[in-house]
């Protein structure tokens, strides 16, 4: 925001690639566009947990990347976690870049909150048409029959998304307005660098059910990262 406000005139502020811009035509029931501009900010379809800001990036590969979101408007999470947790909900994907495609596939664990390290990966766009998703159990075998026990062994959701261009590359105003008054009400911690986990954020990850080794691979890869800045 401090660019906002010193430079009024600045028309574009890029804080992620190009090709994460659009509007993503997802497979979700009640939740089928999801819009990202340039600056990372987003606006879900659905009815809550609907608009907010990426607060993190990073590159897993050349064509692989971690993501993380923080909603500005954490109503829906008041009856789920105790008092104070709530805004350190910030669920993460990874997302593989597909060439010559206006598509992408994105990767969600379905237990904690954390960027699955290994995928999603080339090889699975064509298990998974475009326009739909597949899950995966922790051995990355597809499962193929729904029922109970597959529902419980579900460890990963893999999607192929389509992208629409946007009309403008920068949000409408209201939805800046949303992300400065959350900001404001819940200013980031102070940290020695930008790629650590707060505590907060294992604990929402052990709570919902996440891997330890989820939150290794993600904790290996934030200090391996800080030593090669």
């Amino acid at each position: 925001f401090i660019l906002r406000d010193e430079l009024t005139n600045l028309k574009l502020i890029r804080r992620q690639p190009e090709w994460l811009d659009g509007m993503y035509e997802t497979p979700f029931e009640n939740d089928h566009l999801h819009t990202y501009w340039a600056d990372g900010t987003f606006s879900f379809s659905r009815d809550s947990l609907n608009s907010g800001y990426v607060c993190d990036y990073f590159e897993w590969d050349d064509a692989r990347v971690g993501t993380k979101v923080q909603y500005n408007d954490l109503t829906a999470l008041n009856d789920m976690f105790p008092d104070g947790l709530n805004s350190h909900y910030r669920p993460g994907v990874s997302i593989k870049r597909l060439p010559g495609e206006k598509a992408i596939l994105v990767a969600q664990l379905q237990r904690g909150i954390f960027q699955p390290k290994d995928y999603p990966i080339l090889s699975q766009k064509d298990a998974c048409p475009i326009g739909e998703s597949i899950y995966l159990n922790e051995n990355g075998v597809a499962i193929i029959q729904e029922n109970d026990n597959a529902h419980d062994s579900r460890y990963v959701m893999i999607s192929h998304i389509p992208i629409r261009p946007l009309e403008l590359c920068m949000p409408p105003p209201e939805l800046v307005k949303r992300n400065r008054e959350f900001l404001q009400d819940n200013p980031e911690p102070r940290v020695q660098s930008r790629f650590s986990i707060r505590p907060e954020e294992h604990l929402l990850h052990g709570m919902l059910g996440g891997r330890y080794e989820d939150f290794e691979a993600i904790q290996e890869y934030y200090e391996g990262y800080s030593l090669r800045l």
